[in-house]
């Protein structure tokens, strides 16, 4: 670990031994990749082959030879780094995801929406597509956002709701009617063909809290991420929904909103076509609390532990009747999900001034809460 300042969190000592004692692993892992990614890369057409995965490059058309070979090599390399860890290995660098975002990136966040009443809401997002890559063993294209999410066409889903109260969805946009018509013309496929024609695999991802009923105390809420990898090219009642949904959209309607679990154990996901029991997809559920004090250890459960292997996805998603107004949210009036917080002058010793100035409110104010029956 390099060099800190003074006044840089640092994470406890439990925390480093148990890691670092299964990171020598890691360390050899990479280095046989590295030595053995030369000779393994082709490129073909107006894509990217690698090691049988054909990569669809948004600028594909100029890229220089120099950039893309070694855009290649540096694909290559992820995906024989990703391709060869263990089980535990991929455990180990989750729990580490986690405690970087969470435990240090969301203390962060808190301490200033203390001040400034915004939200410590964490951006997910990407988040989700570094923790699909260690699951699935796939790295993404590494265009900084544009293209795939994974390089071999898979899409990341990404819902979080770790304060406030608004209810979050997986969105799909599957292209309206008229872009179709236009998209044909110019030669182009349907948008709505990236996930029923072009994604292997859909994997979703939720960031919530649990919902104890019996416990009157949130000040230390349990956190929560959970995974479900879906087989988008053999996932039947998956496919009749999306295929349902094209078929029936009308003038300017193209997303196609599926609403996670958020505050239930189950895995039912909700649309008013039908739902859809995510059950036998699952790859991964952990729960944890986002220590106090940057001296705390962060506590770690793991509910499901991800395979040795998630490819080939054996589960299929199970379709059940939608109802109007049976499944409510579960974490509304509830935004004061967040850490206890100490008095601003000792958030931010920097201003003394501040001492006894302005009150310390929650760390997440409420978003207006929306109906959960949209599709």
């Amino acid at each position: 670990m390099g060099a800190t300042g003074a006044n840089t969190p640092q994470r406890p000592n439990g925390w480093v031994q148990r890691v670092l004692g299964r990171r020598a692993g890691l360390r050899v892992a990479f280095a046989l990749a590295a030595a053995g990614t030369k000779g393994a890369l082709q490129g073909s057409g107006g894509g990217l082959a690698v090691e049988g995965a054909y990569l669809q490059t948004p600028y594909h058309g100029a890229m220089k030879p120099e950039v893309r070979a070694a855009l290649l090599e540096h694909i290559g390399t992820r995906q024989r780094v990703l391709s060869g860890l263990t089980r535990v290995q991929r455990m180990t660098l989750i729990e580490v995801l986690i405690y970087d975002f969470f435990a240090e990136q969301r203390r962060v966040l808190v301490k200033w929406a203390a001040l400034t009443g915004q939200s410590a809401q964490i951006d997910t997002g990407y988040i989700s597509q570094h923790l699909a890559s260690i699951v699935l063993t796939t790295p993404g294209q590494g265009f900084k956002g544009k293209g795939v999410d994974l390089v071999d066409g898979s899409e990341v889903k990404s819902a979080a709701i770790l304060g406030g109260v608004d209810r979050p969805r997986w969105n799909h946009n599957m292209g309206t009617v008229a872009s179709d018509g236009k998209r044909a013309a110019a030669g182009q496929r349907p948008m709505y063909e990236s996930y029923l024609v072009d994604a292997p695999v859909m994997f979703y991802v939720l960031f919530d809290r649990v919902v104890d009923e019996a416990s009157d105390d949130d000040s230390l809420p349990v956190l929560r991420v959970r995974a479900w990898a879906v087989d988008a090219k053999n996932d039947d009642d998956w496919r009749a929904i999306f295929e349902e949904y094209v078929a029936g959209r009308t003038p300017g309607r193209y997303n196609l909103q599926l609403h996670p679990p958020v505050g239930y154990d189950d895995d039912i996901v909700v649309n008013t076509l039908d739902n859809l029991d995510f059950a036998e997809t699952k790859v991964l559920e952990i729960r944890f609390t986002v220590p106090e004090g940057p001296t705390s250890p962060l506590e770690i459960d793991w509910i499901v532990e991800p395979p040795e292997s998630v490819l080939p996805i054996k589960g299929r998603t199970q379709r059940l009747p939608w109802k109007r107004g049976g499944r409510p949210s579960r974490l509304e009036g509830v935004a004061g999900h967040a850490l206890e917080l100490a008095e601003l002058e000792v958030l931010f010793p920097e201003v003394p001034e501040l001492a006894g100035t302005i009150p310390v409110v929650d760390s997440a104010s409420p978003d207006a809460p929306t109906d959960g029956d949209e599709d």
